[in-house]
């Protein structure tokens, strides 16, 4: 499918701005990427609206869907030659998933149309076209690891699979959003096993959160099936960026003859929530080299690469505003040490603004003066050490700045945050 021409609808992406916070929540619980979860449920309504329409057998049996998911026939009708029918109970629901599990992985990789319309636990429902047997897998999934607690709510469904359903369907429920996290968290531990847990880490943001999209597309069985037809090797395994549910996460669109240029999917996801999305902790060294190194033959040059932020919202605001790649790497080596670097404000030197302008307070804790800029022509140094001061406040003054080595003064500067949450890092 040919799923990567569109770009996320402004009223698609206003669901996931309503719902923001909840995705966060979700994404904190299951420590899974809220980009991750929120870039599957977009990509199903952005189908809904622009491709899925010119699948005639899909809106055809539309209808059909609907009512195999919502009603059954009763087997003993009081006239059998009449048709009526009841609301789908959970006793059916249960029984349609116990014969899916007796299903081929074939079968469950690709279902045809008779395969979903003899089984409904393979029919797909809700904004997020979640299929009911997925649903039902990451409920028990969820059992096994919240044994003793239930911070999602979600385990009142496990003797109501017919209201399970129901939510999903309901757009106002965020049913969906918590079913895309464990579908998330899943395709998490799935990447980390087929990548070795260093190279999963090594991917960027937006790559992980393309590959947790791919996953959600085309399942567990055809991720599994793709690692081993590619040799089956964590070491040197990496997943397609270009197939599908990563092509349309990456999609750009072009230049429109007025010369005016879309934001790319990553960029408008990302300012889907208002406060940012939460993401994975860095890892432990995550260069530039490390990253490319991560990416198949071919691809650490493609087009799509360029709208891969490095290191979060930061590195993309670092970049736009011109700020060298020299900083950028210091950043995120001090972000993977413990230092939390958080973006408050870019300003151009040509608006005129006084340093006081810059609306950063000194924060609690933080090294030396609340705030720094990162401007140019500023060489790698330390504080100096004072006789008489204790570890942690020596601690302190050895922030480094982010800058190693002398560069050209760029045209815009950035404020940055620095909070130490652990020991100061110390570059090679």
């Amino acid at each position: 499918m040919a799923d990567f021409k569109y770009s996320y609808d402004d009223r698609d992406l206003g669901y996931i701005a309503k719902h923001a916070s909840t995705i966060n929540s979700v994404a904190s619980i299951l420590n899974a990427p809220a980009l991750g979860i929120a870039g599957g449920i977009i990509r199903e309504m952005t189908l809904e609206r622009f491709d899925y329409p010119k699948d005639p057998i899909r809106w055809l049996s539309g209808p059909l869907k609907q009512f195999l998911t919502s009603a059954e026939f009763p087997s003993d009708s009081e006239f059998p030659y009449l048709p009526s029918y009841k609301r789908l109970s959970h006793d059916t629901i249960s029984q349609h998933f116990a014969r899916s599990n007796s299903l081929t992985k074939g079968h469950l990789m690709r279902p045809t149309w008779l395969d979903e319309l003899d089984n409904p636990a393979l029919l797909d429902v809700g904004i997020g076209n979640i299929k009911i047997r997925t649903a039902i897998n990451m409920l028990h999934n969820y059992n096994q690891m919240f044994s003793n607690s239930d911070p999602l709510n979600l385990k009142q469904y496990n003797q109501r699979y017919d209201l399970l359903v129901q939510d999903l369907k309901d757009p106002n429920k965020d049913t969906t959003i918590k079913i895309a996290g464990l579908v998330a968290r899943e395709g998490q531990e799935f990447f980390t096993n087929a990548m070795t847990p260093q190279r999963w880490a090594a991917l960027s943001d937006d790559q992980r959160a393309a590959a947790l999209v791919k996953y959600y597309a085309v399942g567990k069985e055809r991720m599994e099936d793709d690692f081993a037809r590619r040799g089956g090797n964590p070491n040197n395994y990496v997943p397609d960026f270009k197939g599908d549910g990563s092509d349309l996460y990456f999609y750009q669109p072009d230049t429109s003859p007025q010369g005016q240029q879309s934001p790319p999917n990553p960029q408008r996801l990302w300012n889907a929530f208002p406060s940012g999305p939460r993401t994975d902790v860095s890892p432990p060294d995550n260069s530039d080299s490390e990253r490319r190194a991560a990416l198949p033959d071919g691809d650490a040059g493609s087009d799509w690469s360029a709208a891969i932020r490095p290191n979060g919202a930061a590195a993309t605001s670092a970049a736009s505003s011109g700020v060298p790649q020299t900083v950028v790497d210091n950043a995120s080596y001090l972000t993977a040490n413990g230092v939390r670097i958080t973006p408050r404000s870019i300003r151009s030197k040509e608006t005129g603004e006084r340093e006081s302008d810059c609306p950063i307070s000194r924060p609690s804790g933080s090294c030396g003066r609340g705030r720094r800029h990162f401007t140019g022509m500023r060489p790698f140094r330390r504080h100096r050490q004072r006789r008489h001061r204790t570890p942690a406040t020596q601690q302190r003054l050895l922030m480094p700045c982010l800058s190693q080595v002398p560069f050209s003064r760029p045209s815009t500067s950035m404020c940055l945050q620095v909070r130490p949450t652990c020991s100061v890092p110390h570059f090679p």
